[in-house]
């Protein structure tokens, strides 16, 4: 990680592993993705890391919204078979539910009773011009939004195929180092403030 970055972006890199180490889960979707975030940062691979950080998010406010659901359910009975079967019909409806929960709807659910309006719409901000962009490959709208312009990725008449895509790369690249930490730090103090 040294050769790749300056020593203050090491060490804010450093500080998001050691947030991420602290995150409280023991098992589940939710303690795999940390790993593997953990694992791209100490690899320096910050896209990834970004990438992977979105799909913990979206897991972790399914898992809030089945949890709240067992939680308002309330108790069915004494036996623990009960509350199984419930958990599995909750879990079954978050994930493969008709109508199908998108992140947003996700959030709605939780806003208000769980997550603040504030946290709800900055998550609903970061999947938009974050999440989405990333996931779906399109560079041009994530590197607008990180410098929050419309950027002109045209070149003049003539110039080669290759040199653009050249140009977006460079791009890509400046935007990814000077905002990943930030998003990581985003996502995890959010997850952080909703796990204690």
């Amino acid at each position: 990680m040294e050769e790749q970055f300056e020593p203050d972006k090491c060490a804010e890199i450093r500080n998001l592993v050691a947030k991420f180490s602290a995150l409280p889960f023991k098992e589940g979707a939710c303690r795999y993705f940390t790993l593997e975030v953990r694992g791209c940062l100490e690899a320096g691979l910050l896209l990834a890391a970004v990438s992977v950080t979105s799909v913990l998010l979206e897991a972790f406010f399914r898992e809030l919204l089945i949890f709240h659901r067992l939680q308002s359910a309330g108790p069915t009975t004494s036996r623990w078979g009960d509350t199984s079967i419930l958990l599995n019909k909750l879990e079954k409806e978050a994930e493969d539910g008709h109508p199908r929960l998108y992140f947003e709807d996700i959030v709605d659910q939780l806003t208000g009773d769980v997550l603040g309006s504030a946290d709800a719409e900055a998550a609903k901000k970061f999947y938009k011009d974050v999440r989405v962009p990333i996931h779906h490959g399109f560079t041009r709208r994530l590197i607008a939004k990180a410098k929050a312009e419309e950027v002109d990725m045209s070149e003049p008449f003539g110039m080669w195929l290759e040199t653009i895509w050249q140009r977006r790369l460079h791009v890509l690249d400046e935007v990814i180092e000077e905002n990943a930490t930030k998003y990581l730090g985003f996502v995890v103090d959010l997850i952080q403030k909703y796990t204690k």
